[in-house]
């Protein structure tokens, strides 16, 4: 096989290289305004082909819609019929996918009757099953989920006491598949007070346990707190606050925060109004104890006429994005930062605006990755349309010098099922195959010099990684133990 290319970037001292994006078209989501278009959720099925749910606050039903050669198919009603679901801009329905499998999880109403229930599809999105009723609890609010490499699905929702006091978070697991799920455990721990009554929850979740993230209110110090399970949702034994913002308001902010795992730690974005005005931060704990690293406002120089809200942070490996909408000058709109040398390069980024229509209202963005993509979608209440965007990462722009090397693929073995291919040639195809021969994995056309993989979700054993570019191919076999 002939010579690979890598490219090494030179750049100033102290400065970051920024990071070249390729922009998809402003895809319309769903156009039918019979369906609604409030808090847009994103997800990822086979080939990482983008999913949208969303919802339809007057009806309060539940949509779905998938990416099929440039555009959406027609919208696929998720919700049973006569059953009310809670839908808000601010929080409503959750939903995550793996392969043919798409999970969503909602409450119905009315709040005090109605109970939390999980919907699945096994066909893409295109039909749902019966429902099935996560928890008896009919005090409960805000549900969240979470999809562990192993198949554990973990939900997470607000519970009151009677008469609606004390309200904290607790988690459910199902270990069958989304049947039937344990009794639900508070997730709150040694929080101080009481979770913020009106700010939805954040969940992430590996093979051996699972980690929330809330806002909290204490005497009105509206802070961000996480909790850890290491045991798979029985016990929650470290519980800390990761926001030293201390905002005080006797208010209800109506958000939460979103969080995501990177090689040894969380990083965590939320919106915090301690500086007078309503701003994006962003800190990164260990992932072991839940200590604090480091924190920030993600764009500290923002004047004062600038709200921002509703941040969600995607990525993997090195790879990291974060979305927010932005309110300036009385314009709405969507803002996006990334960059491919960890989260908190983030914090000296290009800020990007996603959304095409500056005339539009932007609201309520959501964002999830794969394979060097950004999948971004968002709602506009002018239009009262749900868009869709991608971004692609290409390499950063700098000065470049070519080394002739051959492929690379590493840890190889792997304790867990991750595995880095570096120094591709652009182009190039790359396939993975089981020992029986299927394609797993596959990428007809590289757009970076780098890719990873992630075989956790398939069993532990022996796979060929083949990438082929010019008639020529390269095969190295992967260890995944």
């Amino acid at each position: 096989m002939k010579k690979l290319i890598i490219l090494m970037m030179l750049t100033p001292l102290g400065l970051l290289s920024q990071v070249t994006l390729e922009w998809s078209d402003q895809i319309e989501v769903n156009s039918n305004l019979l369906y609604g278009y409030a808090r847009p959720k994103i997800a990822l099925t086979s080939e990482n082909k983008p999913i949208v749910m969303w919802s339809r606050r007057s009806n309060r039903e539940v949509y779905c819609s998938k990416l099929d050669n440039g555009q959406f198919n027609p919208a696929v009603k998720i919700t049973p019929p006569g059953v009310d679901v809670f839908a808000q801009d601010w929080a409503g329905p959750d939903m995550v996918a793996r392969e043919n499998k798409v999970y969503v999880v909602f409450e119905a109403e009315p709040h005090g009757s109605g109970l939390v229930y999980l919907a699945i599809s096994e066909d893409w999105g295109i039909t749902f099953k019966d429902t099935t009723r996560v928890s008896d609890n009919a005090l409960t609010r805000f549900p969240t989920l979470a999809l562990a490499p192993n198949g554990l699905i973990y939900v997470a929702f607000m519970v009151f006491e009677p008469n609606d006091i004390d309200p904290h978070y607790a988690v459910c697991v199902s270990k069958d598949g989304g049947k039937t799920f344990t009794k639900e455990v508070k997730a709150t721990g040694v929080a101080q007070g009481e979770s913020c009554d009106c700010c939805p929850a954040y969940l992430l979740a590996n093979n051996s346990g699972v980690s929330l993230f809330f806002r909290n209110n204490d005497n009105n110090l509206r802070d961000i707190w996480a909790s850890t399970s290491k045991d798979t949702g029985k016990t929650f034994g470290i519980t800390k606050r990761i926001d030293n913002t201390g905002w005080v308001i006797n208010a209800c902010p109506s958000s939460g925060p979103s969080s995501v795992s990177t090689e040894d730690s969380f990083a965590t974005v939320w919106m915090s109004g301690s500086s007078g005005s309503s701003r994006v931060y962003i800190s990164s704990v260990s992932s072991a104890n839940l200590n604090l690293g480091w924190d920030s406002a993600l764009s500290p120089n923002n004047s004062s006429n600038v709200n921002q809200n509703y941040p969600i942070i995607a990525g993997r490996f090195d790879t990291y994005g974060v979305v927010w909408e932005e309110i300036s000058n009385s314009k709405w709109s969507i803002k996006f930062v990334v960059n491919n040398k960890g989260t908190k390069s983030l914090l000296k980024q290009e800020v990007y605006t996603v959304n095409l229509d500056s005339t539009g209202v932007s609201k309520n963005p959501h964002l999830i990755y794969a394979n060097g993509v950004f999948h971004i979608t968002w709602q506009d209440n002018q239009s009262r349309k749900v868009y869709y965007r991608s971004a692609t990462v290409k390499q950063f722009t700098s000065t470049d010098i070519q080394i002739e090397v051959n492929p690379i693929v590493y840890p190889n073995p792997s304790n867990g099922g991750l595995f880095t291919i570096d120094n591709i040639d652009l182009d190039s195809k790359i396939s993975v195959r089981d020992i029986l021969g299927n394609i797993i994995w596959l990428q007809n056309k590289s757009i970076n010099k780098k890719v990873y993989l992630d075989l956790s979700q398939y069993q532990k054993g022996a796979y060929l990684v083949t990438i082929e570019r010019d008639g020529e191919a390269y095969t190295q076999k992967l260890l995944y133990y």
